[in-house]
């Protein structure tokens, strides 16, 4: 697809103890989708969010997507 600069994912139970606050996560946990914590670490652990852009000359310069970098990453485990 032409992603040679920015190309990242993440799996959902990752982005959910990583990137949303202490706060947030407990109002989340309140509404109860899920019986038990284990199905909802299942689920997560099962999705993922990908996401990627192809920058072209100049975009880079300008800063269009540093926001993405800035956020914290999931190894790779092999």
């Amino acid at each position: 697809m032409g992603f040679v600069t920015g190309q990242e994912a993440c799996d959902v139970e990752f982005i959910h103890d990583r990137w949303i606050s202490v706060g947030e996560r407990d109002r989340i946990d309140r509404l109860e989708m899920l019986d038990e914590r284990e199905e909802w670490m299942l689920l997560a652990r099962h999705y993922c969010i990908a996401w990627g852009w192809r920058e072209s000359e100049g975009l880079n310069e300008k800063g269009i997507f540093d926001g993405w970098r800035a956020f914290k990453l999931q190894e790779v485990v092999e």
